[in-house]
């Protein structure tokens, strides 16, 4: 099996005053996001080569020679993406197997919205023109809170890898949240993150432990009198059952509140406990306390209309122990 990067091409290119002029297609491209990938992410993944994929040349071979283009997919409509991503899956075929292969695909969503269903790939999604997120990998997995007591989807998390992940609520679990909180909708829906009808309301990183025993941790713990009076309790099961049930011995209502979630988590190439995981694992988790309004967190949440909620969680869960 082997393992091969697919890079998105860039806006940033040489030869913009000379059109005529022929570049290797590893050289023509010189957006941050195209050489970090080039330079870190290959070889982070332990990717054996790259190919770059381009808007107007489709799959080019790093040695390929082109000239200046301004050409983009995030100007084309759907149909016209999908056709591109079809000749770019024939020219895999050509060279991998698509079956077996693993792929690594850096760039944005228009890049590999239709190639995701046909690969073995893991995607990393550009997050502006400035930098890429390396260490974010889309992630494929979305699974209820639920299933994960049981241990045949525990298992299916890794229990060697470091890495972080997302609670996500419908809007009514949200609501019940919010009721309890005090909160009005309409004041904080901007500044949440959404996806498929889900709104992400609680980030965690495993560091110094595998993202299995951290979940099963924040899923499975026991709600004993020694752990609540020590504080030993998960950090959100003492937020969910300060907030949802008033006590934080009343595991039976938090329990029944966490079924309502679904957890995303994301897998990341370091040792546990490595310096490496606690640099980078931590920078995600502050790039995603900025980027959004995560209304569970306290602990490092600095997010502009975090203030009043977080003041509002000390309290009840202070009153609720």
């Amino acid at each position: 099996m082997k393992k091969i990067a697919l890079i998105a091409c860039s806006k940033r290119k040489l030869g913009a005053d000379t059109p005529d002029k022929m570049f290797r297609a590893q050289d023509i491209y010189n957006g941050n996001s195209f050489n970090k990938s080039k330079n870190k992410g290959v070889d982070m993944y332990g990717c054996e080569d790259y190919f770059i994929i381009s808007a107007k040349h489709h799959l080019l071979d790093k040695d390929d020679e082109i000239a200046y283009y301004d050409k983009t997919l995030n100007s084309m409509k759907e149909n016209e993406k999908k056709e591109w991503a079809e000749v770019v899956l024939k020219q895999l075929a050509n060279k991998f197997d698509l079956v077996h292969d693993e792929f690594f695909i850096f760039g944005g969503r228009n890049y590999y919205k239709f190639l995701l269903p046909h690969l073995n790939c893991t995607v990393f999604e550009y997050e502006n023109s400035n930098s890429i997120l390396l260490n974010r990998p889309i992630s494929k997995v979305m699974l209820e809170a639920r299933l994960l007591r049981n241990r045949e989807h525990l298992s299916t998390v890794s229990d060697t890898k470091p890495g972080y992940y997302k609670w996500w609520a419908t809007y009514e679990a949200l609501d019940i949240l919010l009721s309890k909180l005090g909160v009005d909708f309409s004041n904080i829906s901007p500044y949440l993150e959404k996806k498929d009808c889900l709104y992400c309301i609680y980030v965690g990183i495993a560091v110094k432990e595998s993202l299995r025993r951290r979940l099963n941790w924040h899923i499975n713990q026991k709600h004993t009198d020694s752990a609540v009076k020590n504080g030993a309790l998960s950090t959100l099961r003492q937020t969910i059952s300060s907030v949802v049930a008033h006590d934080q011995y009343n595991e039976q209502e938090t329990n029944k509140f966490i079924d309502l979630l679904k957890i995303e988590y994301f897998e990341l190439p370091y040792a546990i406990k490595s310096v490496e995981a606690e640099q980078e694992i931590h920078k995600i988790e502050r790039e995603l306390m900025e980027s959004s309004l995560r209304i569970l967190n306290i602990q490092e949440n600095y997010h502009p209309q975090a203030k009043e909620i977080k003041t509002k969680l000390r309290n009840i869960r202070k009153n609720s122990k």
